[in-house]
C-alpha cells in the first residue's frame, strides 16, 4: 500500500543517513572521499524532508477522506508527534559539525584525532539516538501496516470465494428448478395425451364411442 511506502522509504533514508554518518569519521584523513561521503547525506536529507511531508498528508488526507481513524493510528500519529522536528534538527546540526571542519588545517594526526572525536560525540549524542529512535519505531509501524493489508488481503479473498460459492449454488440452484419445471411440465402434457390415446385405442378396440377423456 502507498502508506507503507512512504514509511519503507523514510526508514531507508534515516538509516542511510546514519550510516553514511558514522562513515563521515575514518574519511577525515581523506577530505575528498569525506565530501562524497556527506553528498550522500544531503541526497537521503531531502528523501527525508520529501517523504516525511508526504507521509503526514497522506495520513492525515487519508483520515479526513474516510472520517474514521484506522487500527493503528493512534500510534503512528504518536511517531509524527514524537518525531517532529528531529530529523531537520539531527541534519542541521550534522551540517553544523561538518562546516566546522576546516581540512586545510589538518596537518597533524592529533588534530585529525580531535576531528575524528568531535564526529563521535555527534554520533553518540541523545539528538542522534533520537533520530535512530525514527527507524526503530518505523519497523513497528511498517510490520502492523504489512499485517493490516494481509489480513485485509485475505479478507477480501474470501469474500470473492463466497461470492463465486453464492453464484455456483445460485447456479445449480436454477438448474434443478429449470429440470424439476420441466418434469411439472412433461408430465402435465403427456398424461393427458397419454389418456387420449389410450381411450382412443378403447374406442377403436371395442366400438364405443360413448368413451370420454378426462382432461
Amino acid at each position: 500500500s502507498e502508506k507503507v511506502s512512504l514509511f519503507s522509504q523514510l526508514q531507508a533514508g534515516v538509516l542511510q543517513s546514519r550510516t553514511h554518518q558514522q562513515q563521515l569519521i575514518p574519511l577525515t584523513e581523506s577530505p575528498e572521499d569525506f565530501q562524497d561521503e556527506y553528498s550522500h547525506i544531503l541526497k537521503h536529507a531531502e528523501t527525508i524532508k520529501t517523504v516525511w511531508g508526504d507521509s503526514v498528508e497522506f495520513i492525515f488526507d487519508h483520515e479526513d477522506s474516510h472520517g474514521v481513524k484506522e487500527d493503528g493510528s493512534e500510534e503512528i500519529h504518536a511517531f509524527f508527534e514524537t518525531y517532529d522536528g528531529v530529523a531537520e534538527t539531527y541534519l542541521s546540526k550534522l551540517a553544523d559539525t561538518v562546516d566546522s571542519i576546516d581540512f586545510d588545517t589538518l596537518d597533524t594526526p592529533s588534530e585529525v584525532a580531535a576531528v575524528q572525536r568531535q564526529l563521535l560525540t555527534f554520533t553518540n549524542s541523545d539528538l542522534a539516538i533520537t533520530f535512530d529512535g525514527i527507524s526503530d519505531d518505523l519497523s513497528s509501524i511498517i510490520a502492523r501496516s504489512n499485517r493490516e493489508l494481509t489480513e485485509s488481503r485475505q479478507a477480501a479473498d474470501a469474500a470473492h470465494r463466497l461470492r463465486n460459492r453464492i453464484i455456483l449454488a445460485g447456479m445449480l440452484l436454477s438448474s434443478v428448478t429449470a429440470i424439476l419445471l420441466a418434469f411439472v411440465i412433461s408430465r402435465s402434457i403427456n398424461s393427458p395425451l397419454a389418456a387420449l390415446e389410450n381411450t382412443a385405442v378403447q374406442i377403436s378396440e371395442n366400438d364405443s364411442f360413448e368413451l370420454r377423456v378426462d382432461v
